[in-house]
């Protein structure tokens, strides 16, 4: 794809329409040197969203976006190589050779660019097996917990009277297992009213609730991970869940129902370290 070395000072580089087998694996691979370079990938197909793809994450002016590597600062050639795999329906790949927006000294420069398929694993985030929940404890108040309704963090404790508090992007693997542990206490609050949610995002992937209990709305019931309400003590609750295929990060909601008597605190407990996601108290780790 490059055999010579491409210099990029400002912006970028790219080749399109480069013929790849929907849901097939590929070996990425280049080598890198110079600053401020990065490396982008994106498809095209039938119902294919025009978004960036990869294990990698590169820091711009206006946020983060997705990447298949990060090569800033290199003074000598570095070998590159990234497993990917193509969504069901694409047919095309564009590969994107950059450079950080505002470097104004020096260049990134590629070389040796190469695509073959593979049936090696996807390449998955660097610290993926560790502690992707952030802020488990809520000790350091609300975020990056976000959400609707009456919540707030007290001592430690996640205060819900009606609304949701929601954490997003917790990466997962296909065909593995998770187990989610926590908390709840309730004081004054209609049976079912107290609920956990929980919800995939990745290319193709359905948006709807799972889990193996139903909460009922208005409106008809929800796939939900933990039913409760009442008024009781502290209780630990805990569930195994396994990520769809094509799966890549977790989305968890702690509920109250809105306009409902009583509240509900969630909180943290604490287990064995294992080789896992892993978290001090708001518990979320990998199980064989």
């Amino acid at each position: 794809m490059v055999d010579k070395t491409l210099q990029v000072q400002n912006g970028f580089a790219c080749q399109d329409k480069i013929e790849v087998d929907g849901g097939q694996r590929y070996r990425i691979r280049f080598e890198a040197k110079g600053t401020g370079g990065y490396v982008q990938l994106s498809y095209r197909g039938g119902g294919i969203k025009g978004g960036w793809y990869g294990p990698a994450s590169a820091t711009l002016e206006w946020g983060q976006e997705k990447a298949l590597a990060v090569c800033d600062e290199a003074a000598d050639w570095k070998a590159h190589s990234v497993v990917v795999q193509a969504p069901a329906k694409a047919d095309q790949m564009l590969l994107y050779l950059r450079r950080l927006p505002g470097k104004k000294e020096g260049m990134a420069q590629y070389r040796n660019v190469r695509l073959e398929p593979t049936e090696e694993a996807v390449t998955r985030p660097a610290g993926f097996a560790f502690a992707q929940i952030r802020n488990p404890d809520f000790s350091k108040g609300k975020a990056p917990w976000w959400g609707e309704g009456q919540w707030d963090v007290e001592n430690g404790e996640l205060k819900i009277t009606g609304g949701f508090a929601c954490q997003d992007g917790i990466a997962v693997e296909p065909g593995k297992r998770y187990k989610l542990s926590m908390r709840i206490k309730s004081a004054g609050a209609p049976a079912g009213s107290v609920f956990v949610q929980a919800s995939y995002r990745g290319e193709g992937v359905s948006q709807g609730w799972v889990g193996a209990e139903t909460v009922k709305q208005s409106w008809g019931g929800e796939r939900a991970l933990f039913v409760t309400g009442g008024t009781q003590d502290w209780e630990t609750v805990s569930c195994v869940i396994a990520p769809p295929a094509d799966a890549e990060t977790l989305l968890v909601y702690l509920r109250k129902k809105a306009k409902t008597e009583g509240t509900v605190c969630y909180v943290t407990t604490a287990t064995k370290k294992v080789e896992a996601l892993y978290v001090d108290r708001f518990i979320f780790v990998r199980v064989k």
